[in-house]
């Protein structure tokens, strides 16, 4: 593969990729990775030049917008985050570092997230554990999911999340098909439960 980890997003507030390309620079450390922005928008002028990213134009829902997208992901890992937030230094780095050292290609890391200092409450309640499992919400508890089971942002590998379909586009909402790749991906014997709090969401757009 080209990179070490592929970055795959829908995208529509042009005014924040700059910032958030920066702080993925930031985040990745040694790593090498491309940022893919699926989104009706041109690139900004201060991106148009970067040879890792790239724009996929397309006027799709979220979850469309993505599995798009990853079509065109040239990265051993893929990932996907939102336009309103901002990577957390270092971090993506070490999520990469922990799939490496305790992964199988079946498996992957949790990203956790948070929504940024305008909400503490929320914030608070995403750096517990229990928050990312789905018993801990009563409307995730459906027939067939796993109790145990934990959903958040994948760190996978790319052929895996070929494999088993990527995002089903039958979810518009990107909250609803991430939990459907978390619960299909995660197989009874692996363990998808490494936590790494990566990307913050503001609550107010990065200007």
């Amino acid at each position: 593969m080209k990179y070490d980890l592929s970055i795959c997003l829908p995208a529509i507030r042009t005014q924040n990729w700059k910032l958030m390309y920066d702080t993925a620079c930031a985040s990745v450390g040694d790593k090498t990775f491309e940022i893919v922005f699926v989104s009706p928008y041109d690139l900004p002028k201060e991106l148009q030049s970067v040879s890792n990213v790239k724009l996929v134009k397309d006027w799709g829902c979220p979850t469309r917008c993505v599995q798009l997208g990853t079509t065109h992901c040239e990265g051993e890992l893929i990932t996907h985050a939102t336009d309103d937030g901002i990577f957390v230094a270092g971090a993506l780095d070490k999520a990469v570092d922990l799939y490496r050292q305790q992964c199988k290609e079946i498996d992957g890391v949790i990203l956790r997230y948070t929504e940024g200092p305008g909400r503490p409450t929320t914030t608070k309640a995403h750096a517990n554990n229990k928050y990312w499992k789905a018993k801990y919400h009563p409307s995730l508890l459906l027939g067939g999911v796993n109790k145990n089971h934990r959903w958040g942002v994948y760190l996978l590998n790319l052929g895996f999340y070929r494999e088993i379909g990527g995002l089903d586009c039958e979810y518009e909402h990107m909250n609803f098909s991430l939990h459907d790749i978390c619960y299909r991906g995660s197989r009874p014997l692996t363990c998808l439960g490494v936590y790494v709090t990566v990307h913050v969401r503001m609550q107010e757009p990065c200007e």
